[in-house]
């Protein structure tokens, strides 16, 4: 590793915010990546467009990361923008280690095949019958077939991609090249470049006037939705620029204070007078599962309503044991049915600002049971 006094760089120009920047590294005793480290020891170029070539893409940490983590970095050349990747290797330990250059990534879900819940049923058969909730919950999770697929992230070609296309890439790359290493050429790569993106714009183009040409002509109408699925742009994430704190004060302005959640709760002036007649009912507690729905997302628990679904009767007896005892007074209610995830959904605006979200929150399945059964109950008594 060498130091911030000896850092090389292809860029030979220094203006004014440059300075800043390396007073700010100075002041805060940190070091520049570029050109400093293992695998970018001349400081390569980060930026080659239009308007000249320079390095304004920076990697910048402490000394104590750069000694202990850093393995090396590099500067990737990239056709289809000015901006080079940087590409940064640490030296960490994790829980799975993936070759160098994996084009996959893991997914871990829970599967519910036939099979997947011939094998969840034996498991819930094989851990008993536990008495408490807490009880119940860690039996269902342990029981629960987790698997994992490799999903390959690797670019497809697509099928507007020719021989066309990819001799205009190579002219381009060779044009680049001689730009980054002379510095002159600069007209004949801008001219390059663009007659490279307008290759690519008319092959897109083309290929879906076919494909809505085809479409047309596809009498099932198959063709033409799958089109449109392919067009539809994908959700946004929620902007990360808007603090906890901010989200704190917005939910809890627009829910009084209070978390209101998916399933009704009792009132104060809402209570059921108990008695011995009145206990949970095996029935109650299989149609209130029944009307369950699938692939919703769970509560803090992470327990699915798939759980609840596919468990069986030998599962809603075992559940209707423990909530008679919640509701008899012999067991509390569960601390964690009193805590919900608060999901924001966008609903228009700028997505900067919180007051354009409106909130959903997510209970944990045994407590949407419990309080949609002594729900229907109040509705009986009205």
């Amino acid at each position: 590793m060498m130091t911030e006094e000896y850092r090389l760089s292809k860029d030979k120009v220094l203006n004014k915010e440059g300075e800043v920047l390396l007073n700010w590294v100075s002041d805060n005793g940190m070091y520049i990546l570029n050109g400093n480290v293992r695998g970018d020891e001349q400081g390569e170029l980060t930026y080659i467009g239009t308007k000249g070539r320079s390095v304004i893409d920076y990697v910048i940490t402490n000394r104590k990361t750069e000694e202990d983590l850093i393995e090396r970095m590099q500067v990737v050349d990239n056709n289809e923008s000015d901006h080079q990747r940087l590409d940064l290797q640490l030296n960490i330990l994790t829980k799975k280690v993936h070759e160098k250059g994996s084009k996959y990534k893991t997914i871990i879900y829970e599967g519910w095949s036939e099979e997947d819940i011939l094998n969840y049923n034996n498991k819930l058969k094989e851990l008993g019958r536990p008495e408490n909730w807490n009880g119940l919950r860690e039996k269902l999770k342990a029981a629960v077939c987790i698997k994992e697929i490799r999903i390959n992230t690797s670019i497809q070609k697509k099928k507007w991609w020719d021989q066309e296309c990819h001799a205009a890439k190579l002219e381009l790359k060779k044009t680049r090249k001689k730009y980054i290493e002379t510095g002159e050429l600069k007209t004949d790569y801008c001219e390059c470049k663009k007659k490279y993106k307008k290759i690519i714009e008319d092959k897109k183009r083309l290929t879906l006037e076919k494909d809505w040409s085809e479409a047309r002509k596809d009498k099932t109408g198959k063709k033409f939705w799958e089109l449109i699925n392919k067009q539809r742009t994908k959700k946004e994430e929620i902007s990360k620029k808007i603090h906890m704190v901010e989200w704190t004060e917005h939910f809890a302005k627009q829910m009084g204070g209070k978390v209101v959640e998916e399933t009704r709760q009792l009132g104060k002036e809402e209570k059921i007078e108990k008695n011995e007649d009145q206990e949970i009912t095996q029935e109650e507690v299989e149609q209130v599962i029944k009307k369950l729905k699938k692939k919703k997302a769970a509560g803090e628990d992470k327990i699915t309503n798939e759980a609840w679904i596919y468990g069986g009767k030998e599962l809603q007896e075992n559940l209707q044991g423990i909530l008679n005892k919640i509701w008899n007074g012999d067991e509390d209610l569960p601390e964690e049915w009193k805590m919900g995830i608060i999901k924001p959904i966008f609903k228009k605006g700028d997505r900067h600002k919180p007051e354009n979200y409106r909130g959903i929150t997510l209970m944990n399945t045994g407590y949407k049971i419990y309080a949609e059964i002594l729900r229907k109950r109040l509705e009986k008594e009205k």
